[in-house]
């Protein structure tokens, strides 16, 4: 019979499969309560550094009985010599007892660290576990912190270095760098991020100031009180330097622009600051269209419209009566032209102007009826007609022995003047009448009237009359007479004779007496008697010779 519990004393065995212990003097029936039918099999195993002397295995053979007799079976031992452990990198091996019990122990170099089991037993199958490896010292993710980052890694080993950073808008305080240690801890505390601020601002004379926070990015909006503008910037940004952007403005007093200037006026006020007022006023002869004043606002701007200076307007002028009124605009220095229709004349002023009272210059002319002046008296002649207005005529006559130099008739016009100069009358011209052989003509004049004189040359004596006159038909009177050679008749002596042949005139022709006691002779000189008689109301010259 087999005892359950009980184990084989000595080295002879470790441990096994069925049964628990084994008496020599004993049939192996059961293990642990089990009983084993026929066929049954049972296998054996020795402890560590012990092999089995024969086979490992009994059989449960129908007799009751096992095959073989577990009485055969021993454990004896067995000498065993592990290989020499592998080196590792970054570490060493200790132990050089390399037999069967013995034990290696790993190490790391600083910064390394041991993965795997540090100790190691040789058993019979070799050593107790793989080699181990020396690995980095891990620091394991390094601390965080609020508003900032650490550099982006995946391992953290010795020697690693990271930089933390901040967000925008605030700024690192502390060391920005940590390094992992050989000791797998980091060499530091982490930094710490606080926000950027800028210094506190304060508003501007005359304005205000907003804002919420003085931190990175944030903004200051500045405004001006009414009547005030903002010189500069309106808004700031509070940047990375703890500095504001931009210079600080100010608020300057509101000023509008000069007034435009008033056409035909003048504007009074030289302060355009907010709330100045200027005033508008017009030049003589026109009249303001539009605010008298106007006031500068916050806007900078003029407040109401601006005003016109518009020209002041006469009234329409009265309708004149046979003439006419030109000028369509009646307003401040316009002119009105006036005009009669024919026949008749313009007494007053041709042009009157509208003045700054908004009354018309002069007096309203009138139209008259046109009347030429009365011609003048007609020296050597007369005038006809006695109705001298617009259209009438005037006729010019001479007297006998005139003829009329210029028109005949004078037209009046409608300007009152007559169309033409006045006429005149010249006397009558009958130009120099022919002149005669053996002679000239005494006389400068040959105008109507006028008589022109034939006188013959000495020795010829005129046959005719030595007169004509101009008569008013422009010919001469009369005849030309002629200068025939003078002659004296033969002259007679008593008791003498004539001792000359040649009694032309001027000739000498001696004469001879008989007288008492001897002859005597005497000269005689033919010479010219010129007498005069009345032909037509005028003397008429006659010319003969006698002796003397």
């Amino acid at each position: 019979m087999c005892i359950i519990g009980k184990s084989i004393s000595g080295n002879s065995l470790r441990s096994f499969s069925l049964l628990a212990s084994v008496k020599i003097d004993c049939i192996l029936e059961s293990i642990s309560k089990a009983r084993f039918a026929a066929g049954s099999i049972v296998s054996f195993k020795c402890m560590e550094g012990f092999v089995l002397n024969t086979s490992a295995r009994i059989e449960c053979l129908r007799g009751g009985q096992w095959n073989p007799s577990p009485l055969s079976i021993q454990c004896i031992p067995v000498p065993i010599n592990c290989q020499p452990p592998q080196p590792i990198e970054n570490g060493f091996v200790e132990g050089a007892d390399y037999s069967y019990g013995a034990m290696v122990i790993y190490s790391c170099v600083p910064g390394f660290q041991l993965s795997g089991l540090a100790m190691q037993t040789c058993e019979e199958s070799g050593w107790s576990s793989s080699t181990p490896a020396c690995l980095p010292t891990d620091c394991g993710l390094p601390p965080h912190i609020d508003f900032g980052d650490a550099m982006q890694l995946t391992t953290f080993l010795f020697g690693t270095i990271i930089l933390y950073t901040c967000y925008s808008g605030y700024e690192l305080l502390g060391n920005p760098v940590l390094a992992c240690q050989e000791d797998g801890a980091w060499n530091g505390t982490a930094p710490t991020c606080v926000s950027i601020e800028c210094t506190l601002l304060s508003p501007p004379e005359n304005g205000f100031l907003h804002f919420t926070e003085n931190t990175l990015g944030s903004t200051v909006q500045y405004t001006c009180k009414p009547g005030f503008t903002l010189v500069g910037s309106n808004t700031r940004l509070c940047l990375p330097s703890r500095q504001w952007s931009n210079t600080a403005p100010y608020c300057k007093a509101v000023t509008c622009n000069s007034p435009t200037q008033l056409m035909n006026g003048n504007i009074r006020g030289e302060n355009y600051t907010y709330g100045s007022v200027v005033y508008y006023e017009c030049n003589p002869g026109y009249q303001l269209n539009g605010p008298t004043e106007r006031r500068c606002q916050e806007n900078q701007k003029w407040g109401g419209s601006e005003p016109l200076c518009i020209p002041v307007s006469c009234s329409p002028p009265s309708v004149l009566e046979n003439g006419q009124v030109t000028g369509e605009e009646y307003t401040f220095q316009r002119h009105t032209e006036y005009s009669c229709n024919e026949g008749f004349v313009l007494d007053g002023d041709r042009s009157r102007v509208c003045l700054a009272n908004g009354s018309w210059s002069g007096i309203a002319p009138v139209c008259k009826a046109v009347t030429c002046p009365v011609p003048l008296p007609l020296p050597n002649g007369r005038t006809s007609g006695s109705d001298f207005g617009f259209k009438k005529e005037v006729h010019y006559h001479c007297n006998e022995g005139y003829s009329l130099q210029g028109v005949s008739m004078l037209t009046c016009q409608s300007d009152g003047t007559w169309d033409s100069e006045a006429p005149r009358c010249e006397p009558v011209i009958c130009g120099p009448p022919e002149d005669i052989s053996h002679g000239f003509l005494n006389g400068s004049g040959f105008t109507y009237g006028e008589f022109a004189q034939y006188v013959c040359f000495p020795g010829y004596e005129l046959h005719g009359n030595p007169l004509r006159q101009c008569l008013s038909n422009g010919s001469w009177s009369g005849s030309l007479p002629s200068c025939l050679p003078c002659l004296c008749p033969t002259p007679q002596i008593q008791n003498g004779f004539v001792l000359g042949t040649d009694f032309s005139c001027g000739k000498i022709t001696p004469l001879s007496s008989m007288r008492e006691g001897g002859f005597c002779s005497f000269p005689k000189v033919c010479t010219l008697q010129i007498s005069f008689s009345k032909v037509r109301n005028s003397l008429a010259e006659e010319e003969m010779g006698f002796w003397q």
